[in-house]
C-alpha cells in the first residue's frame, strides 16, 4: 500500500523531533534519503526523486555540505541517468557528490568508490571508455586496498569493469571479471541473493552477444527465479529478465516462447502504469516484430503504430555522433564476417538515432537495413525481411 506524502513526512518528522538542532536536520535528511533508495529500488521512481530532491532542498536550507547530501546528489543522479536520460545534469550531481565524499569521507573511502563507480557508468553511456575505465579502476583499486582482493563489496566494481570491457568487445576479459565477481558472491552470500542475479544477468547478456545462447539460458532462468523470489512477479528487474529472455528466444528463432514473454512484459508494464517512464516502446517493436513474423500482420501493424506513437510524444534526446560511430564500427565488423558483433553496434546505434531523431528518420531506415542486413547473414531470414519492410515503410513515409 502506498502511504500519502503528507502522513510519511509527519513520520520522518517525528524521527527528527526526537533529536535537537543540526543532528535533527541531518536525522531528517537521512530519513528522506533512506526512504528515497529504498522506493528506487521498489520501481517507484517519481517518488523517489521527489524524496532526493526534498532532501537537496533541506540541505540547502540550512546551508550544509556533508557526507548526507552527497548521497541525496547520488540518489538523485542515479534516477536521472537511469530513468530520465539526463546525462548532464546526472554528471554534475555525481561531480558534486565525489568532492563531498572526498572531504568529509576521505579519498579511499567506501563512498568514494561508490561515486566513482557511478560516474564511470555514465562516462560508459556517453562512450567516454578512457574516462569510465580511469574512475572504474580506481574504485576497485580502493575497494582491494582497505578490503582485500576477495571482499563481497569488490563484486561490485569488477562488475562495472566487465560491462565497460563487454561494450567496448573485449569479451574475453568481461567474462574473467563477471566469474570472478560471481565466485566472490557465492562464496560470501546466499544462492538467491539479488546480487548474484545481477551478475548472473550481465555474464548471460555476455554470452548472448557472443552467440553462446545455450550458456546464456540457464543462467537467464536463474536470474529469474531469483528476482521473482525476491521481489515479485512485477518489479522492474523481473521485467528486464523477461525481456532479456525473449530476446535470446528471438535469437534462437523460438518465436512463440519470445511471443509470450515479450506480451507479459508489456502487460506488467501497463498493469504497473510505467509505459512511458520504462520506455516499453522498444519491446512492442520487439513483439511486432514477431507477430509479423508469424503472420498476426493486422495486430502486429497496431502495436507498431502504438510503439512508433509512444516514440514520437517523447522529447528528443541526444545527438547523433554516438549513433555514427557505433554505424561505422558495425559496418567495419560486418566487412570482417563477425555478423553477431555487427549486429549488436547496429542495434545500439540504431537506439541513439531513435533517441535523437525520432523513429521516421532516414538513419534510423538505413539502421533497420543494416540490422537486416546482420541477421540474414546468420539465418535469421524472417526478422531480416521484417526490417527490410520496416525500413521501406519509413522510406515510403508510411511510418507518420
Amino acid at each position: 500500500m502506498r502511504i500519502p506524502l503528507r502522513r510519511f513526512l509527519f513520520g520522518l518528522l517525528l524521527v527528527a523531533w526526537s533529536v535537537s538542532g543540526a543532528s535533527a536536520q541531518e536525522s531528517l535528511r537521512q530519513a528522506y534519503n533512506d526512504s528515497g533508495y529504498k522506493t528506487r529500488e521498489e520501481g517507484k521512481y517519481v517518488e523517489a526523486e521527489r524524496l532526493f530532491r526534498t532532501a537537496i532542498q533541506e540541505a540547502a536550507s540550512a546551508q550544509v555540505q556533508d557526507s548526507t547530501l552527497a548521497d541525496s546528489l547520488n540518489g538523485l543522479a542515479v534516477l536521472l541517468q537511469y530513468h530520465g536520460n539526463n546525462y548532464y545534469d546526472a554528471e554534475q550531481l555525481y561531480k558534486r557528490a565525489l568532492i563531498l565524499h572526498e572531504k568529509f569521507s576521505g579519498a579511499d573511502s567506501a563512498n568514494v568508490a561508490t561515486t566513482l563507480g557511478n560516474l564511470a557508468g555514465l562516462y560508459k553511456s556517453l562512450a567516454k571508455f578512457a574516462e569510465a575505465e580511469s574512475l572504474y579502476k580506481r574504485a576497485l583499486a580502493i575497494k582491494e586496498q582497505k578490503l582485500g582482493a576477495n571482499h563481497l563489496e569488490v563484486a561490485t566494481p569488477l562488475n562495472n569493469l566487465a560491462v565497460l570491457y563487454e561494450s567496448q568487445g573485449n569479451y574475453a576479459e568481461a567474462e574473467s571479471l563477471y566469474k570472478r565477481a560471481l565466485a566472490i558472491q557465492e562464496q560470501k552470500l546466499a544462492q538467491d541473493d539479488p546480487s548474484i542475479a545481477l551478475t548472473l544477468s550481465n555474464l548471460a547478456t555476455l554470452y548472448v552477444w557472443q552467440g553462446m545462447y545455450s550458456e546464456a539460458e540457464p543462467l537467464l532462468k536463474r536470474t529469474l527465479t531469483i528476482r521473482v523470489q525476491k521481489f515479485g512477479a512485477d518489479h522492474p528487474d523481473v521485467v528486464s529478465t523477461l525481456d532479456n529472455m525473449g530476446s535470446l528466444y528471438t535469437r534462437q528463432q523460438r518465436f512463440e516462447e519470445a511471443v509470450v514473454l515479450k506480451r507479459r512484459v508489456i502487460r506488467i508494464q501497463e498493469k504497473n502504469q510505467l509505459a512511458e517512464v520504462t520506455a516499453p516502446a522498444g519491446t512492442m517493436q520487439e513483439l511486432a516484430a514477431l507477430l509479423e513474423i508469424q503472420g498476426e500482420t493486422d495486430e502486429a501493424a497496431k502495436l507498431d503504430a502504438q510503439a512508433l506513437e509512444v516514440i514520437r510524444r517523447r522529447p528528443r534526446i541526444g545527438d547523433t555522433t554516438e549513433a555514427l560511430r557505433l554505424t561505422k564500427e558495425g559496418n567495419t565488423y560486418f566487412e570482417k564476417g563477425d555478423y553477431l558483433r555487427a549486429e549488436k553496434l547496429y542495434f545500439f546505434a540504431f537506439i541513439r538515432y531513435e533517441l535523437a531523431l525520432g523513429p521516421d528518420a532516414a538513419n534510423v531506415a538505413q539502421l533497420w537495413d543494416n540490422l537486416s542486413r546482420a541477421v540474414a547473414k546468420q539465418g535469421r531470414e524472417k526478422e531480416a525481411a521484417v526490417y527490410t519492410r520496416r525500413a521501406e515503410r519509413i522510406r515510403q513515409g508510411l511510418g507518420k
